[in-house]
């Protein structure tokens, strides 16, 4: 083995820097960021999704608006369609989301959510006898 080359390993985890020259991640994040912070304040939860190609930086977007935003005031839900590509979207959605929020708030899931949880993953199975004499 060449002792002068060494291989290049480039990490697919998002660090939330923008290398872009015009900085449009900087700036998709910081609308993101303002829309959150003058959202009506009657509506207790929002979701916001983005959208866009492979490698396009929305996983970076999300880390530059996740390092920005006060996590004490705000939860970070990340779902890797990716991963889940095989699985049913809403299942894996519903599961995933009920897990994340189960950790994160306490007592924010309560025992029919957790429940419903079980019945998704398959865990529980709900049935009716009926006896006759």
């Amino acid at each position: 083995m060449n002792q002068g080359i060494f291989p290049i390993y480039i990490s697919n985890v998002p660090e939330g820097n923008d290398d872009l020259k015009g900085q449009a991640h900087e700036k998709i994040a910081k609308e993101i960021g303002n829309i959150i912070h003058n959202q009506n304040k009657n509506i207790q939860r929002q979701v916001i999704g983005l959208e866009g190609d492979w490698g396009s930086g929305k996983s970076n977007i999300i880390k530059k608006l996740e390092n920005d935003l006060n996590h004490e005031k705000y939860l970070h839900f990340i779902f890797d369609t990716w991963g889940h590509q095989e699985d049913l979207n809403r299942r894996a959605i519903l599961e995933e989301l009920i897990g994340f929020l189960g950790e994160k708030e306490k007592g924010l899931i309560d025992l029919e959510w957790n429940n419903r949880k079980e019945q998704l993953t398959g865990m529980t199975i709900k049935s009716k006898k009926k006896y006759i004499s």
